[in-house]
């Protein structure tokens, strides 16, 4: 599961809400400049770092905005960071929601002029919509697209927190891709979600969280992309009975729902393989896996063993397939003792039984050539 540190730096390219939306300031001539930091009168006070292209030196503030309170006005870049201590009061120019610019000014002690831009969010009354708009399946690949909306008067911070690792999301109108960002109300952004290398996820209850400034719904979480909980699972078969000579078993198995339905067979026994051990199916589609026993890796018994098949029909998350072999290089004995006289008997050599029929007591023997007789 990736999780993302949310870290929303302002774009200094986004217009306004209204006319204070973002105040344009410009740098003070030669002043070097360094990364942004975000502030607001809704947030506690916190440390902040700023980057900025310059060696370990020590630093003083000699400006600042009115609103923006610092814990001191003296520091050090160490490694090219500094870290400020601070919080934003309230301000009755900002009448609006906005997000309101300025710049702060750093001396450093070899003269240098730094800037630094610092931006106060006045949120509003941000309101977040998560939603699927569209999923489709196209050859063992999957996309959906999920929409992220401010439906609030306000400015909405977002971020894309967690998610599952198998999945790719891809945003057509952000070329940096992006998993946090700022929304005007109104506006919304849209991912395609892929998972373009196929793999298998390892867990069905995975899930994507969105985290925002929405005061009322601070984190989104949404399962499985492609609402994995409508595929139905459907199979043929729930035994597979090599005997003394099969070496491949095909089963069908198709996806009954209106969904997408994963599906993995895991921790097989090293004699047995399935092609495709793991797969997508969308909906109405079916397939056939074929069970490969390779006979050279049994061991010298007769073998009974269960193999699970997991898939994301909540419904049927793990199903159990019987899997039976009998080796024909044994050396167990078959010999068993029967009541009465033998009548008749004869052989199924399909279905590798022999059926015995005795007179006082008049009974019918089964015996399965090298498993035990079952009256």
């Amino acid at each position: 599961m990736k999780r993302i540190i949310v870290f929303l730096q302002l774009m200094l390219s986004l217009t306004a809400c209204n006319n204070d939306f973002l105040n344009e300031k410009t740098l003070a001539a030669e002043s070097k400049e360094a990364t942004g930091i975000m502030v607001s009168p809704d947030w506690l006070e916190a440390y902040y770092e700023v980057y900025c292209d310059i060696q370990n030196t020590d630093f003083k503030i000699i400006s600042k905005p009115e609103w923006l309170d610092v814990s001191s006005t003296s520091g050090r870049f160490e490694n090219n960071i500094a870290t400020f201590r601070c919080k934003a009061t309230e301000n009755r120019d900002f009448a609006d929601y906005g997000i309101y610019a300025d710049l702060m000014y750093l001396q450093t002690s070899a003269g240098e002029t730094i800037a630094i831009t610092v931006s106060c969010l006045i949120a509003g009354n941000p309101k977040i919509n998560v939603q699927y708009t569209s999923k489709q399946y196209i050859s063992n690949d999957f996309f959906c697209e999920l929409t992220i909306k401010n439906e609030g008067k306000g400015i909405l911070l977002w971020a894309i927190n967690s998610y599952p690792d198998w999945i790719k999301f891809t945003n057509f109108r952000d070329s940096e891709q992006n998993l946090n960002g700022i929304l005007r109300p109104n506006e919304e952004i849209t991912f395609h979600i892929s998972n373009p290398e196929a793999p298998y996820p390892e867990s069905f209850d995975e899930e994507i969280e969105i985290v925002s400034n929405d005061a009322s719904r601070p984190s989104v979480k949404i399962g499985l992309p492609g609402s994995m909980d409508e595929g139905k699972l459907g199979i043929d078969i729930n035994t597979l009975d090599f005997g003394r000579e099969l070496t491949r078993i095909s089963a069908a198995i198709i996806n009954n729902g209106s969904g997408i339905l994963f599906f993995s067979l895991k921790d097989l026994p090293e004699w047995l393989r399935v092609a495709p051990q793991n797969l997508y199916l969308s909906a109405g589609i079916s397939l056939v896996l074929d069970f490969y026993c390779d006979r050279d890796k049994l061991p010298l018994e007769n073998l009974s063993t269960t193999i699970n098949l997991h898939t994301s029909d909540p419904q049927n998350r793990i199903v159990p397939l019987t899997v039976t072999v009998r080796n024909s290089n044994t050396n167990e004995p078959n010999v068993r003792g029967i009541e009465g006289s033998v009548t008749d008997a004869w052989m199924d050599k399909d279905a590798d039984i022999l059926y015995i029929t005795t007179s006082q007591p008049n009974k019918q023997k089964i015996s399965h050539s090298q498993r035990q007789i079952i009256p």
